[in-house]
């Protein structure tokens, strides 16, 4: 076995345990390691996935925003690279354990904490501004006791309406940006002025960074990360004026 096999043999055992079928672990595997659009029947032949499944395997892939497939005779299909795809599964595997813990609370009427705390301590790079949005909201909803929050106009309508927060210490580039957050029920009077040309924040539980244009960021729920992340921010707190 060379190198490359192992790599798919190594890749599909990993996607099989985060909840694909062998055959959707095969498909991806393979896809990911080749970097290359591969037509249906020789992603079959390679993988042994039967060419009447292959067909099946690949939409459903599509669906889950795993593989592009191009509708072209013969029909070809091929992957994001490989380091996009922890994003993409981590997409997924977040979906996938909030709706379960929504089916425990409809039947036990159990009061969990939604978040990402299930998963146990993360340090994740995301990609893409909508993800960056989509896990914002889902960190930012969960802060009940503590919240640092650093943003400004180009990132503010990453910050989800109606938050419920005990204590929150904002940071905003002007009036007009502490304006849109009020506007969505964002609330507090430790409030400072700066230019922060990033979108960043820490709770009790859990910290983001993001680059400036919000399309490249760094979430963790590790306790060591996230007080790291607290104190930084903490410190551009208490370095900038006073919002009069």
């Amino acid at each position: 076995m060379n190198s490359g096999d192992k790599t798919i043999s190594s890749l599909e055992r990993l996607l099989r345990e985060l909840g694909l079928s062998s055959y959707e672990s095969k498909a991806l595997a393979y896809l990911v390691v080749s970097r290359e659009q591969i037509k249906a029947s020789d992603l079959s032949k390679a993988t042994g996935i039967p060419r009447t499944k292959v067909y099946a395997v690949l939409e459903s892939l599509e669906d889950l925003g795993l593989v592009k497939v191009t509708p072209t005779r013969p029909l070809k299909a091929s992957s994001p690279p490989l380091e996009l795809l922890p994003t993409l599964l981590f997409e997924i595997v977040l979906e996938e354990a909030l709706r379960k813990i929504s089916l425990l609370n409809k039947m036990f009427n159990v009061e969990f904490s939604e978040g990402l705390w299930i998963l146990g301590e993360i340090n994740l790079p995301v990609g893409g501004r909508d993800t960056l949005r989509r896990v914002s909201n889902i960190l930012l909803r969960d802060s009940k006791d503590f919240l640092i929050l650093v943003t400004n106009e180009k990132s503010v309508e990453l910050v989800p309406h109606g938050l419920r927060c005990r204590n929150i210490s904002l940071v905003v580039d002007s009036p007009d940006t502490y304006e849109k957050l009020r506007s969505k029920g964002l609330k507090t009077r430790n409030i400072r002025i700066a230019n922060p040309e990033l979108f960043a924040f820490a709770t009790e539980k859990s910290g983001l960074i993001s680059n400036e244009n919000t399309t490249n960021g760094f979430i963790s729920t590790d306790p060591r990360i996230v007080k790291a992340l607290t104190v930084l921010l903490r410190a551009l707190y208490l370095a900038s004026p006073v919002f009069k």
